[in-house]
């Protein structure tokens, strides 16, 4: 785990580590249209079948961690190497798979970046946090984006995720530049046994006042899902 208690009682950096953060889209109209412990039930089912599919070339020092609160999950791997990459580009395409099976949309982003998780999961903090929050808040689509300073960087791992497609390019449509830009993302279509009407029913479910901006987010949803499906 990242600095731990040692890191709050010393004066000792935050580690670098690859994280992402995950939030479910429309999560207020599921806490008032739904049960919460249904919201609950699927998030859990999806986490458990993220990690049974993680590939047997995946290490366990290599599989990621993860926290659950409110809306949110937080996976990370405790590294910065090719393999921890690896481990947490291809949790999240099959979490995201595995939690569009019961309705829910997600939107989220994978950065490396400084985080301490202290006190048991009581403490959470760092520079990686913030950054995967600003990118996820960012987009106005369904979807996780690699943050751009890793393709920038050129970080080891990212050839080999692009060749078995956990990875590719794409446009996305971003809240400060209504344009679509290119980015790298994760295909979470790949792996989503789910039809392009069950897609556009999961969307209404979350924004059933679905507002011009709400409808702009489904099309890019559906472009992607169209495209790599």
């Amino acid at each position: 785990m990242p600095n731990s208690d040692e890191w709050i009682r010393k004066d000792e950096p935050p580690e670098e580590v690859y994280l992402c953060l995950l939030d479910v889209l429309g999560f207020r109209s599921f806490v008032h249209g739904k049960h919460l412990r249904t919201v609950a039930k699927a998030l859990g089912d999806a986490k458990a079948k993220s990690s049974q599919e993680i590939p047997d070339d995946v290490d366990d020092e290599h599989a990621p961690e993860s926290l659950m609160f409110s809306d949110s999950v937080l996976f990370w791997a405790d590294g910065e190497d090719a393999s921890h990459l690896d481990g947490l580009a291809r949790t999240a395409q099959s979490f995201y798979a595995a939690l569009f099976q019961d309705g829910l949309l997600l939107r989220g982003a994978i950065v490396r970046g400084e985080l301490s998780i202290a006190s048991e999961g009581e403490v959470i903090v760092g520079e990686g946090l913030i950054r995967a929050y600003e990118l996820e808040q960012g987009q106005k689509w369904g979807g996780i984006v690699l943050d751009p300073r890793l393709s920038r960087d050129g970080v080891d791992g990212l050839d080999d995720l692009h060749d078995q497609g956990v990875l590719v390019e794409h446009d996305v449509p971003w809240a400060s530049n209504p344009s679509p830009r290119p980015h790298t993302v994760v295909c979470w279509p790949e792996n989503c046994q789910v039809t392009r009407a069950e897609l556009r029913e999961a969307f209404y479910d979350s924004f059933p006042k679905m507002a011009e901006d709400g409808r702009a987010k489904l099309a890019a949803t559906l472009q992607f899902f169209d495209e790599y499906a």
